[in-house]
């Protein structure tokens, strides 16, 4: 109850499972209802009219906000619906996010792989090949096409499509972009997700970039597509815009 300060919340008529939306407060100071909204929208092409007429209202006619301008005006014209669920949900704010994601989506799965190196939840494409020499898991994706040689470490990190990770080389807490390559010895780590919607006041980990003096906030490590890193590299915390070619150790940096 207390964390549905962080979200949206909503109070649908009668309390209802669907129906009209009646309230609609964004990230309220008190405690409102234990329903929030998860930022899933449907809207017809009504909307548009709707947006027009609340920008000629609003006396700067600058941005308007959808929770803040749009739902309240939709709810007072009983325009607004909801539809109640009560399965697992995450936030998924940047490309970090996805790993998270991919955590609940993998516990809802029935082909994972199996095998003496797999820990945990793991999937493997069946058009990925991995060495049986690398070690896999806990919350690890393999995309189609992948390459993974041996002695090779992956934990709680997705490798998307057609990727080549060559020998010996660690990644955790990543996400490598596809048609990437990345070289033997190479070290690959970001911070850990710290996603716990039940504990009061929490945070997603990757809802804003930086902190207030400017600094990057330590992340998930995120590869953009066509990256390629030379051998015996370490890359920490740091986002990696795509067609990038390192051939130097970063650590809490962006390249773009």
């Amino acid at each position: 109850m207390e964390s549905s300060k962080q979200y949206g919340n909503i109070f649908i008529r009668n309390n209802e499972e669907t129906g009209v939306v009646e309230h609609y407060v964004e990230k309220p100071e008190n405690c409102v209802t234990s329903t929030i909204s998860c930022g899933i929208y449907a809207f017809s092409t009504s909307i548009f009219e709707v947006l027009k007429t609340i920008y000629k209202k609003t006396s700067s006619h600058g941005p308007i906000s959808l929770e803040r301008d749009v739902f309240p005006t939709l709810c007072a014209s009983e325009e607004l619906f909801g539809l109640l669920s009560t399965s697992p949900f995450v936030q998924i704010k940047s490309a970090a996010s996805a790993i998270s994601a991919s955590s609940l989506f993998l516990l809802g799965m029935n082909n994972l792989s199996t095998g003496e190196n797999i820990i945990g939840d793991v999937f493997i494409h069946p058009t990925a090949t991995v060495d049986a020499g690398a070690k896999l898991g806990p919350n690890v994706t393999i995309g189609a096409g992948a390459v993974v040689e041996k002695g090779t470490r992956i934990k709680n990190s997705i490798v998307l499509e057609d990727c080549h990770i060559k020998e010996h080389t660690l990644i955790m807490d990543s996400v490598i972009g596809w048609n990437s390559e990345i070289g033997k010895w190479c070290r690959i780590e970001g911070t850990p997700p710290a996603v716990n919607p039940d504990k009061p006041f929490a945070r997603l980990e990757s809802d804003r970039l930086f902190d207030s003096s400017g600094r990057l906030i330590p992340s998930s490590t995120i590869l953009g597509k066509n990256t390629f890193l030379a051998d015996e590299l370490v890359v920490r915390n740091s986002i990696v815009m795509p067609a990038k070619k390192l051939n130097y150790n970063i650590s809490n940096q962006i390249v773009l």
